[in-house]
């Protein structure tokens, strides 16, 4: 008779970074949630999103190019012939990158076979659910009991599938609160995020001014606050807020931070800083000026150089 292996032990596990989509805002495998108030632009960035990827064009306040990528983008709440496509083709969407799910006969839930299964037969990197309450079929969205195995079910869709699962999120009406908890709902949707994005309008600023903060980071350094404008269905004049709007400067800042912590105590051959630097979208170039600014020292050790903090 087989044994049956109940356990696995760490030292077996082959250590990997993780893979991200928009570093640090949005990795790929795992959930992210962009919420906000109604009106404030949750729906306009995930379009803007998605537009960007269908055509292979840069993420906001990045210098790497990515590939055209495919995306699936399910939305309970406005008309697909009539609201979705409209706007995806006035953002400038390819459209044959840009699918949904039918649902004709039955409405999908976060439960649902065919949300892996839709993502294979697309071959989607990622997948936006706008807005996640409407995929929580008739679970009652705050008890726990009732969220925590779909969202366990959504994490392990997006591990297998290592594709960027993008939940958008009404907000409850608590005021004076964390921005944190007032997604709408169990906290068990929160727990289940990795990154969460909050998108608002700038206070005493101008009509068409948001803001988007980073409240919620698991898996690298909070990102800066960005700002960018919302005119007529377009999204425009992307910045840092803080006053600074050199793009390449803040680029730099955010990846000090990264080098630091994939440099870490224990040192890493250079070649692979490279590798995983890359993979979170900077340059080389970047790297190399954050590894001054930092002061990383290199040393030769067999036929590799590695790089060390001090």
């Amino acid at each position: 008779m087989e044994e049956i292996r109940r356990i696995e032990y760490y030292s077996k596990l082959k250590s990997k970074a993780v893979d991200w989509l928009w570093y640090p805002y949005i990795p790929y495998g795992k959930i992210t949630i962009i919420q906000g108030d109604p009106a404030e632009g949750k729906t306009s960035l995930a379009l803007y999103i998605a537009m960007l990827l269908s055509k292979g064009q840069n993420l906001p306040l990045t210098d790497k190019p990515i590939e055209k990528q495919n995306v699936i983008y399910q939305n309970r709440e406005d008309g697909a012939s009539d609201t979705i496509k409209p706007r995806l083709e006035r953002y400038g969407a390819d459209c044959d990158r840009v699918c949904f799910i039918l649902e004709e006969d039955k409405a999908l839930s976060l439960l649902d076979d065919r949300l892996e299964q839709s993502i294979i037969e697309a071959n989607a990197r990622v997948l936006i659910l706008d807005p996640i309450q409407a995929y929580l079929g008739e679970s009652d969205m705050a008890r726990a009991n009732d969220v925590r195995p779909m969202m366990t079910n959504l994490c392990k869709v997006a591990e297998r599938t290592n594709c960027a699962v993008i939940l958008i999120g009404h907000l409850n009406k608590k005021d004076g609160g964390k921005d944190l908890y007032r997604t709408l709902g169990s906290i068990d949707i929160v727990a289940a995020a990795r990154s969460i994005l909050m998108v608002k309008r700038c206070d005493d600023e101008r009509e068409d001014l948001r803001r988007i903060k980073h409240i919620k980071s698991n898996l690298a350094p909070r990102g800066k606050d960005i700002q960018f404008s919302l005119k007529n269905d377009k999204l425009t004049n992307w910045k840092y807020p803080e006053g600074v709007d050199n793009v390449e400067q803040n680029m730099l800042q955010l990846c000090e931070e990264a080098l630091k912590q994939i440099i870490g105590l224990k040192g890493m051959c250079s070649r692979d800083v490279f590798d995983a630097m890359e993979e979170k979208g900077f340059s080389k170039r970047t790297v190399e000026r954050a590894k001054v600014n930092i002061g990383v020292i290199s040393k030769k050790e067999g036929k590799h150089w590695y790089w060390y903090l001090e």
